[in-house]
């Protein structure tokens, strides 16, 4: 017996977008827990389960996981979590918690 998981784009924090010609979906997080470590890990494991569904879903949309720019710049730089971020090609968009706005985009190759 399976379990079926889906993905609702139009969900609160998922949102569908597009980007010059790229389609792409945005999982946005807030990354605000008491441990960051502990809040990258749920966003890994969503984030993993969203791509998986979005191949079999709408394969031509391309995720990105959105962290706020405190969050990037005091732990996402780290080398551990560099590397996770690299080794499970993880699309990265940094915003600006403050000003609401999008500061980068890292896409994984």
């Amino acid at each position: 017996m399976g379990t079926d998981i889906q993905i609702d784009l139009g969900a609160e924090k998922l949102i569908g977008a597009q980007r010059n010609k790229d389609l792409i979906a945005v999982e946005v997080k807030s990354f605000i827990g008491p441990s960051l470590v502990y809040d990258f890990h749920l966003a890994l494991g969503q984030y993993m389960n969203y791509v998986r569904g979005l191949r079999k879903a709408d394969p031509t949309r391309l995720l990105y996981l959105a962290v706020p720019e405190t969050a990037y710049v005091s732990f996402f730089v780290k080398a551990d979590v560099s590397e996770a971020v690299k080794e499970f090609k993880i699309n990265l968009l940094v915003y600006s918690d403050l000003k609401q706005e999008i500061v980068n985009w890292f896409k994984a190759y």
